[in-house]
């Protein structure tokens, strides 16, 4: 039998690299890949296969460089799209490096929950409709954390009724994005509390009440308040004054945490509010220590 075996299956490797190197036909070349003693040979037999069936069949191989060979030589979407999705991280990882159409690649993310397409994904919009799909919370952390416009994520919070993709925008905006969530949201004292921890070097913020300071006696004042210094880090008055049977009051106005400054043991608001009064907080009312 073994006078009659192909040259190409030899074992003198220039022997049979010049034998393989004879063959065209896309079978045979499979037959190469497959069988021939060295894999040197088996790769370049791979390299030549014009047949996108016979690359598909050895992209699952067992050997990771004739399967990678294989993938890197399909230019069938779909026939990649399904690779992408195999159960062997190699033949996945090598068929998802071949697929740059993004619509595949947030097809892969989103319902087959793969973590190597969402990586390849860094489209802003596309990212954006991403974290307010029904992908695997972990698919939408990828996203989020791709994000760095504060617009975009405070876009995407409001967008999204999922509880557990709101903490993780939460957690990743900076704090001038947080404090203007928190005046958009109607949040409880206490879960503002909870929330503004997370935007806080302190030990977690404290909620504090002043009476009202404004003459007209018609604003209430809400304050998140820092437990290390007694800075406020957020604020909103409430006008309570019932101008007419529709409107019972609201919240109206707000200052963030860096329009405030210490001066001479009180914390004042920079500039004034809308309806031109100054807020001052006397730092007795607030517990912990400041600094100058």
């Amino acid at each position: 039998m073994g006078f009659f075996m192909p040259k190409w299956k030899s074992n003198n490797y220039d022997k049979a690299i010049k034998a393989a190197r004879k063959v065209t036909d896309n079978n045979k070349l499979k037959a190469i890949a497959l069988e021939a003693a060295n894999n040197e040979i088996r790769i370049d037999a791979v390299s030549r296969i014009t047949s996108q069936d016979i690359l598909k069949e050895l992209a699952s191989c067992d050997d990771e460089r004739i399967s990678s060979t294989a993938i890197s030589r399909i230019d069938d979407r779909q026939v990649l799209k399904e690779l992408a999705i195999s159960k062997e991280e190699h033949v996945s990882s090598a068929a998802i490096s071949r697929i740059n159409d993004v619509g595949i690649l947030k097809e892969l993310a989103v319902f087959k929950g793969s973590a190597k397409a969402m990586k390849k994904i860094g489209d802003p919009s596309i990212l954006a409709e991403i974290i307010a799909s029904n992908a695997q919370i972990a698919i939408i952390c990828q996203a989020i954390d791709k994000i760095n416009d504060p617009e975009m994520l405070k876009a995407a919070f409001f967008r999204t009724d999922r509880k557990e993709v709101k903490k993780a925008i939460w957690e990743k905006l900076p704090l001038d994005a947080a404090l203007f969530i928190l005046t958009k949201e109607n949040y409880s004292k206490n879960e503002i509390c909870e929330k503004m921890g997370a935007h806080c070097n302190a030990p977690g913020p404290k909620s504090h009440f002043i009476e009202p300071n404004f003459e007209e006696g018609f604003y209430e004042h809400e304050l998140i308040c820092c437990k290390l210094c007694g800075k406020p880090l957020w604020h909103r008055q409430k006008h309570t004054a019932v101008w007419d049977k529709n409107w019972e009051g609201g919240y109206i106005d707000f200052q963030k945490y860096s329009d405030w400054e210490l001066q001479g043991g009180e914390w004042k608001a920079k500039n004034k509010s809308q309806y031109g009064s100054w807020i001052t907080i006397p730092t007795k009312d607030l517990d912990g220590c400041y600094e100058e």
